[in-house]
């Protein structure tokens, strides 16, 4: 066991301190099931590779204490190219494992982490034999074995001297400019299933180390609070010295014997901010700081941007209101105590206010003379808490224990206005209004009525806070409306006048009263209806209906809005060789619909008489002796045409028949001095017939 020497016991306690943050990073092997690792990083150099492993837990270091380490180098660039065949090299002719305990010896006179590293490596109990530092209770509340696995790697990480004596340190100087490797670091000869530690990296990658950022300072009463930033660089550095200028900036000297580790309350085992506060000789004298960081290869980081203040004393005395009262009901008189012979301590005073004791205060006057002693609020509000602050010019503030005043208040709010609101389908009510502008407002009452004459009954239970409401009402009823009616109510419990009365109309689903016909006549020229509307008040208009016997479907014909007044109506589009069926439904506002009324039948009666020829036009030709007849073609599919003819004042009697196609005759048989009439009847293909032709006139 190696004795530790009194000189370098101070060191264990600084380590017992900060163990507890670099504790939280190793995990117990008894607890957690992570696969057993060995963890790598490296510093590549100019000229060298530097490189630093440990195990993940404490039964792996162990093991390896006892089985060593092996490198393994691959080298896979050369000249920026990839090779063919990666050239594998073991760079450690033997496993390396920690030195014997005799090599221990000579550093621990020189080097405060030696004792530590070594005594958890040999030490037959881990235990420093020092029970006034209280070690020993501290010690026992983790296992032993723990305890050695941590304070080790801990003290590896702050001297290169301890991880070259641990064998967790290679130095690789057998390197080139224009390659890059692959490192691994295996356990020689292990039992278990162990994961390799991995880095690639070369000469070429060599960077100088990053200053420390955000460096950022708090000074108080003879003390400052330092932040850094931990976050960005917790990858580099494992500590920070932190240094001190009392002399301008001149010189600095570190304000602790150790490196700093970041100390942060709870289980934080990242966290964002490094914190460090530091006692400063004097108030009112400027000091410098500035921060820099060291890495596990024993590298010191350049130092970060100063930061500088003075300290200065705090405020020793909070003032203390004593008297708040208002003498008109229109200001509010604020008093308070604060001893004189401070003002010297603090800038002035605010004055702040609130309707919560407990937050949402806002500052009234944050200026206030540092002789002042009272205050006038112009402007209260009816129920105010008030606390009054002294602060310095260093933004610290002492604040009173809040008071409150209330005046006395009679007047109601004015009544709500611009209602709005609307119903859905399914009998959900939302309504709107303008919010109050009074200050003392508490909140709303809702009232609703079936009929505007009636009286409203309250739908709120307690009052709404809001400027909505939402209500559900019943739509399968026949009361067409609904009335609403808003009343506000202020923190004094004053009532408003109730607001303009909100009329909205519930959503109908209920159908309108089917129509119910009359009378069906067919006739020849088509089909005569008739019947009696919907008796609905709400009806909008009235749907009729045709359908054609084995079409299966319904056709719109005809529609009638209730201006309109229509109760007859000729189906002169009516088919006159099968009976129609006709219905109407009748549609009321919100668009339901009444069930089809019964239906009637009737048919377009077809006497077989057909649109013929409207006139007959002639031309006579006297030198040929010929009179020629011409028409329009009628509509429909022509057989033949009948041509009458009389002489003088003679009845018309059929005089020729000529094929359906043609649409010009021509008489020869003429007479001079005579007169002729004409009128031409048309056969149509199906059997129908047109009636004559006006009757044509000619003197040959």
């Amino acid at each position: 066991m190696i004795k530790v020497k009194r000189d370098i016991r101070f060191i264990i306690l600084f380590c017992l301190v900060c163990i507890s943050s670099y504790m939280n990073a190793q995990d117990d092997s008894t607890k957690i099931a992570d696969r057993p690792k060995i963890e790598l990083i490296a510093r590549p150099l100019k000229d060298s590779i530097l490189l630093r492993w440990a195990p993940n837990n404490s039964l792996l270091w162990e093991e390896t204490n006892k089985s060593g380490y092996i490198i393994e180098r691959v080298t896979l660039m050369r000249e920026g190219k990839l090779l063919s065949a990666p050239e594998h090299k073991i760079i450690t002719s033997s496993p390396m494992l920690p030195v014997p305990l005799a090599q221990w010896e000579k550093a621990v006179k020189s080097n405060k982490y030696a004792a530590i590293a070594g005594q958890a490596l040999y030490g037959k109990t881990f235990d420093v034999n020092n029970k006034s530092l209280n070690l020993y209770s501290v010690i026992t509340k983790v296992r032993e074995r723990d305890s050695r696995f941590s304070f080790a790697l801990f003290a590896a990480d702050q001297s290169p001297q301890v991880a070259k004596l641990m064998g967790i340190w290679y130095t690789d100087k057998d390197v080139r400019n224009s390659e890059k490797y692959l490192y691994r670091v295996y356990v020689a000869n292990s039992k278990t299933k162990v994961d390799t530690g991995n880095v690639y990296t070369g000469t070429a990658e060599f960077q100088t180390l990053p200053i420390p950022l955000d460096l950022k300072a708090e000074f108080g009463n003879r003390k400052v609070n330092l932040t850094w930033n931990n976050r960005y660089f917790k990858n580099i550095y494992n500590s920070y010295i932190l240094e001190r200028s009392g002399d301008g900036g001149k010189t600095y000297q570190s304000v602790s014997n150790e490196p700093l580790v970041n100390l942060i309350p709870g289980n934080k085992p990242d966290p964002e901010l490094f914190y460090k506060s530091d006692s400063i000789p004097e108030n009112g004298k400027k000091y410098y700081y500035r921060v820099r960081g060291l890495n596990a290869f024993g590298e010191t980081s350049d130092p970060s941007d100063v930061i500088s203040g003075a300290g200065h004393p705090d405020i020793s005395f909070t003032p203390y209101i004593t008297d708040h009262v208002s003498v008109d009901n229109k200001n509010v008189r604020i008093k308070w105590e604060f001893p004189s012979d401070k003002n010297s301590e603090i800038a002035g005073f605010k004055l702040s206010r609130s309707s919560n004791p407990k937050n949402n205060f806002t500052y009234i006057d944050s200026k206030i003379n540092v002789e002042a002693r009272e205050y006038t609020d112009k402007k209260p509000i009816l129920t105010g808490y008030y606390i009054i602050s002294a602060f310095n010019r260093f933004g610290e503030e002492n604040r009173s224990l809040p008071v409150l005043v209330q005046l006395i208040d009679s007047v109601p709010p004015d009544a709500p206005t611009h209602m709005k609101g609307s119903i859905d389908s399914t009998g959900k009510v939302t309504i709107t209004w303008k919010p109050n502008t009074e200050d003392d407002m508490y909140g709303y009452r809702v009232f609703r009525a079936n009929y505007a004459s009636e009286e409203y009954s309250q739908v709120t239970t307690t009052p709404t806070r809001d400027t909505f409401f939402i209500d559900h009402i019943t739509i399968n009823t026949l009361t067409r409306r609904v009335f609403y009616k808003l009343m506000a109510i202020d923190q004094k419990q004053n009532h408003s006048e109730f607001s303009n009365a909100l009329e909205l109309k519930r959503p109908d689903k209920i159908p309108p009263v089917q129509a119910v016909f009359t009378n069906s006549i067919s006739s020849t020229d088509g089909v005569h209806l008739e019947w009696i509307n919907s008796t609905s008040v709400d009806v909008k208009n009235h749907s009729l209906y045709r359908s054609i016997p084995g079409s299966g479907q319904w056709k719109l014909i005809a529609v009638f809005t209730v201006a309109d007044s229509v109760t007859r109506y000729t189906d002169i589009s009516a088919d006159s060789v099968n009976y129609c069926s006709y219905t109407l439904i009748a549609k009321d506002f919100d668009n339901n619909e009444s069930q089809p009324s019964n239906p009637v039948k009737g048919k377009k009666i077809d006497l077989g008489i057909r649109v013929g020829i409207d006139k007959v036009f002639t031309d006579i030709n006297r030198e040929k002796g010929t009179a020629q007849l011409a028409w329009k073609k009628p509509q429909g599919n022509i057989y033949r045409y009948f041509i009458y003819r009389a002489k003088g004042e003679n009845e018309l009697t059929l005089y020729k028949s000529i094929p359906g196609t043609n649409e010009i005759f021509t008489d020869t048989d003429m007479k001079v001095n005579t007169r002729y009439r004409y009128s031409v009847k048309v056969v149509f293909e199906d059997g129908s017939q047109s009636g004559f032709s006006k009757v044509t006139r000619l003197d040959f």
